[in-house]
């Protein structure tokens, strides 16, 4: 998938969402402002299209602004508005870290925890949840198709990912040492761009865009309570009760499709453990 990163140049379209381009929103300084169509020296401003003549050469300039990329309402079909390109991102770059570890031999960077989670969360040792695994080879064993990832001996829809839980190492020195790598891979959300997400959903850009200003006018701890995402407890033939699932932490990187919290303060969980959560999937913030 295209990074945000591509956002942070407006000259640049190279996101993999479908764009509509704008004209005269860049500065000339961004990019070269005039084609000359022949090669004699011409000499003109930016002011729009200007012809000269002389002898018998005619020389066109062309004087344009740059092209901004805006997207287009949302172009994928609602089968496939799940921010599953997001959480394909994650589980991409956490196998990523795992074969460093391998090729390193360096525990202390080795995924010690993985956990997806569907619509049930994660109850005692993460029983709940779609995958689970604590061993670094099956991060490393993993593969990917465009809806799917095979880990564990198991195929999971990519779209039925709410949140992924993971953490790396055992002291919060390999914790700290994630969070600065996550936060450099991904924390590169912009107000008002969806760069990044080919396939989100209709309310991923208003979710973004509160976390963005939340996070810089009240802090990065944050309340997040997932939509239809519920913690089980109990059992079928005796009784059970559904709750709504909230995660609690502080935001170590935001993007399109996902934020990524920290832990501070979730049932289950300690503080070294992190939270790839879709936008798709978020109900309530506090």
């Amino acid at each position: 998938m295209a990074s945000n990163k591509s956002c942070q140049n407006p000259c640049s379209c190279g996101c993999s969402t479908t764009y509509i381009p704008q004209q005269e929103c860049c500065s000339p300084s961004e990019y070269n402002p005039i084609s000359v169509s022949t090669c004699p020296t011409v000499q003109g401003g930016s002011g729009g299209p200007s012809n000269a003549t002389g002898g018998n050469n005619s020389v066109s300039l062309n004087v344009s602004g740059g092209c901004c990329c805006t997207p287009q309402i949302n172009q994928c079909s609602s089968q496939e508005c799940c921010c599953k390109d997001g959480m394909k991102s994650v589980l991409l770059y956490l196998q990523s870290l795992a074969l460093d570890a391998l090729s390193t031999n360096n525990t202390s960077e080795e995924i010690n925890l993985l956990s997806i989670f569907g619509n049930i969360a994660n109850g005692t040792n993460d029983f709940n949840a779609l995958v689970s695994t604590t061993s670094n080879d099956d991060v490393v064993n993993s593969y990917f198709t465009n809806d799917l990832v095979y880990i564990n001996s198991q195929a999971i829809s990519l779209c039925a990912i709410s949140y992924i839980k993971f953490s790396v190492g055992t002291t919060d020195a390999d914790a700290l040492s994630l969070q600065v790598k996550l936060k450099r891979e991904f924390d590169n959300y912009l107000p008002g761009c969806n760069c990044g997400c080919s396939c989100s959903c209709d309310c991923n850009g208003g979710i973004a865009d509160y976390l963005f200003n939340k996070r810089f006018i009240s802090g990065a701890n944050v309340t997040i309570t997932l939509d239809n995402v519920f913690s089980f407890s109990g059992n079928l033939t005796s009784g059970y009760s559904l709750t709504n699932y909230s995660i609690i932490g502080n935001i170590v990187a935001l993007n399109s499709c996902f934020v990524i919290i920290r832990n501070t303060n979730t049932p289950n969980t300690t503080t070294n453990d992190f939270f790839a959560i879709s936008l798709c999937n978020i109900s309530k913030i506090v």
